[in-house]
């Protein structure tokens, strides 16, 4: 039978999920030990396996017996939103314009790629080939998927989003 969390409980899950993507995007080690996790951010191990999962259900996380390390999404996802790269600063600005239009709406549900790029105004075109290439970026990290001229965030995104945003 599916257990019911209460939203107590959900948030308390996602502060720890959150925690442990923190820690492994920031600190870019590969591959991390269950064991280092813990010690890192002062879990109970109890804890510790079920948020893996959740992470590697979402798509952010890889994991093969007592190692993780991040998949590329979840890498991409928090080099978007850091944007501590001045070179890359204007890439940036688009695919996280992009991601967040896409993140407003529900999950799975997309928007014609004509309708996005209206609303970034990019028929403009001095915006057609960043927006272009921002979409192309994006699908190839997993972070938006595109599909009969439609394009939607990927669970992985809106997980990121959820987490890392509390």
């Amino acid at each position: 039978m599916h257990e019911q969390r209460s939203p107590e409980k959900s948030e308390e899950f996602a502060r720890l999920d959150g925690a442990i993507l923190g820690l492994l995007v920031d600190k870019q080690r590969h591959p991390w030990t269950l064991d280092e996790i813990e010690g890192e951010i002062g879990a109970e191990s109890t804890g510790i396996p079920p948020a893996i999962h959740r992470l590697d259900e979402a798509g952010l996380l890889h994991s093969w017996d007592e190692f993780v390390c991040p998949t590329h999404a979840a890498i991409r996802c928090h080099e978007i939103m850091e944007n501590d790269d001045a070179d890359s600063s204007v890439e940036h600005d688009w695919e996280r314009l992009i991601l967040f239009l896409l993140l407003t709406l529900d999950v799975g549900t997309g928007i014609s790629e004509g309708l996005l790029r209206a609303k970034l105004r990019a028929r403009d075109k001095s915006n057609e080939l960043p927006v272009t290439d921002a979409l192309a970026r994006l699908e190839g990290a997993g972070l938006v998927g595109r599909s009969g001229g439609e394009v939607a965030a990927t669970a992985a995104a809106a997980r990121f989003d959820q987490i890392m945003s509390l």
